[in-house]
């Protein structure tokens, strides 16, 4: 089974995610953008161990916390975590405290992201224990954005906006890219239009209807639902 435990971490209001593996008693932190503490303390160490974390992108708000978590997970396991992103993600990573500083958020708040230990450009499949999702290609709010599809396995969804729903349909983990009646903004940086309108149909509505949509912010949508009533694409 998996299981994926939402956490709304920073001013933000960014979903940050911890997806178990409970068979094999391992667990990836998805997008820890800040309240490091908070993610942590929902681990029991005791019995889980942090493999990796995964960035869908490297915005502020979904990677700013990455070097803080890393130091954090060293009093609690000797295991080595393995970070994930997508090598056109680096230039965003590398300036993370610059943004922060541009905008005027307080120093020490936000850090650069370190690079990558394996860039998700070059691997199709991700694993959290023995649970394997498809990596898709889904750019255009970011240039390096990713989303990840489960499908074929029991999820048991807790935390914010899920109530510990357990269901059998597939689960994608969005990001910025597509949200509940929205889509992620293209008026960042290295953004794009075009390629994320051609994300979301070409890739992210090809897949089932009933496939639950987990996004960066916000609460959970389905695909079907998005293909209905997005009034940013229909």
């Amino acid at each position: 089974m998996i299981k994926i435990h939402t956490i709304v971490v920073s001013d933000f209001y960014q979903n940050a995610r911890i997806i178990y593996d409970t068979t094999q008693c391992k667990c990836c932190i998805i997008d820890p953008g800040a309240n490091i503490n908070a993610l942590v303390s929902h681990i029991d160490f005791s019995i889980y161990t942090v493999e990796s974390i995964f960035l869908t992108h490297c915005h502020i708000d979904h990677a700013g916390g990455v070097i803080p978590l890393l130091n954090e997970l060293k009093k609690y396991q000797r295991e080595k975590v393995t970070l994930y992103y997508h090598s056109k993600e680096i230039i965003i990573g590398e300036n993370i405290e610059n943004y922060g500083k541009a905008i005027g958020l307080p120093d020490n708040e936000f850090f650069n992201a370190p690079k990558p230990d394996i860039l998700v450009d070059t691997i199709d499949t991700f694993k959290v224990g023995a649970i394997t999702a498809q990596v898709l290609a889904t750019p255009g709010h970011s240039p390096g954005h990713v989303s990840l599809f489960f499908s074929g396995y029991q999820s048991k969804l807790s935390g914010y906006f899920s109530l510990e729903q357990s269901t059998d349909s597939p689960i994608l983990i969005a990001g910025d890219c597509l949200f509940r009646e929205s889509i992620g903004r293209t008026d960042l940086p290295f953004s794009s239009h075009q390629d994320l309108m051609s994300s979301i149909k070409d890739t992210l509505f090809k897949l089932p209807k009933e496939t639950i949509v987990l996004s960066g912010h916000g609460h959970n949508t389905t695909i079907g639902h998005e293909k209905e009533f997005n009034p940013f694409i229909n």
